[in-house]
């Protein structure tokens, strides 16, 4: 049939039928078409996919969460996942507005003690700071001998405008870029992995909850595409 309807029609008509037709069909992309995101933030439907991969990273290394262990801005993973844990320290960055606990600037070698903690847990926090390298060596100084660094940075992900506005949103990292970040600390022992698929990054940058996807979704593993990028580091 399609090709007795193109045999009788000039050639020219055909192709502008043809175009036609395909373009009136959906596209694959549509139910992302769009120039905002699907949720205005990404608190607003539920906890956010990007946090569902840190819980499940910090699952996996719960038996490191012990000692004395540093957080920043609050003390809720250690809680959660800390195992005989004998002191938890929260660390906030004085522009925060923060009182209480350590109030300090990662960027300062004075701000954390030599050799205090048996763990650290440092969620996407590097972002924000704009000298990396030396928050890296300051955590690695703080951290006591056989002590692990957890650390979580974005891979894909949109500007956090509210932490720009406080002190700059400057970085992202694949794996590599963080393993040759490490390699040029103080750190000679870690590993680095990225974890998340395209849909999951997809539905991150749509502000969409971890509801919005199945858990066979969310738990497929594609290389191509690290929404976060994880570490574990000991000194």
């Amino acid at each position: 049939m399609k090709a007795a309807v193109k045999s009788l029609m000039p050639p020219g008509l055909y192709r502008a039928v043809v175009k036609r037709r395909y373009r009136l069909r959906p596209s694959p992309l549509d139910p992302w078409r769009r120039l905002s995101p699907v949720s205005p933030d990404s608190n607003s439907r539920g906890k956010s996919v990007d946090r569902a991969y840190i819980e499940a990273f910090l699952e996996r290394e719960r038996q490191s969460v012990t000692g004395v262990v540093l957080e920043i801005g609050d003390d809720t993973y250690t809680k959660r996942f800390g195992v005989d844990v004998r002191r938890s320290d929260v660390l906030s960055d004085p522009r925060s507005g923060a009182t209480s606990g350590i109030v300090g600037d990662l960027r300062k070698s004075d701000v954390l003690v030599p050799e205090t903690y048996d763990c650290m847990i440092i969620t996407q926090t590097l972002q924000f700071i704009d000298v990396p390298l030396v928050a890296l060596n300051n955590l690695y100084t703080a951290l006591k001998p056989g002590g692990k660094l957890l650390l979580t940075v974005p891979g894909i992900a949109q500007r956090d405008t509210y932490d720009d506005g406080l002190w700059g949103d400057f970085y992202r990292w694949m794996p590599r870029g963080l393993s040759h970040l490490l390699s040029e600390s103080a750190f000679s022992e870690y590993t680095v992995a990225g974890i998340g698929n395209v849909l999951s990054s997809v539905a991150f940058l749509h502000n969409m909850s971890v509801d919005d996807i199945s858990p066979e979704e969310l738990a497929h593993q594609d290389d191509e595409y690290p929404l976060i990028v994880t570490a574990v580091a000991q000194r």
